[in-house]
């Protein structure tokens, strides 16, 4: 998978291995943002997020659920 420096993937910096693990910080049309860096978005596969919190008022749970729906984030949230 290509590192680029920026987000238009311009510019290819180096290649990581695949099964690489890195938390993402937002994603551009062609790619997500890493620290400092992005990597080309159609080599990446997206892990299951598991939220467990000690919990939530009823107004706050649906907030995060609606927002994992609407940025189309795998979780499974433990309430």
């Amino acid at each position: 998978m290509g590192v680029y420096n920026t987000g238009d993937l311009v510019g290819k910096l180096r290649t990581i291995k695949k099964d690489t693990v890195f938390s993402i910080y937002g994603y551009t049309y062609a790619a997500c943002a890493v620290p400092g860096r992005f990597l080309q978005l159609k080599g990446v596969e997206p892990l299951l997020v598991t939220f467990i919190t000690g919990g939530l008022r009823k107004e706050m749970e649906k907030e995060l659920r609606g927002f994992l729906i609407s940025e189309g984030i795998n979780s499974e949230l433990n309430v």
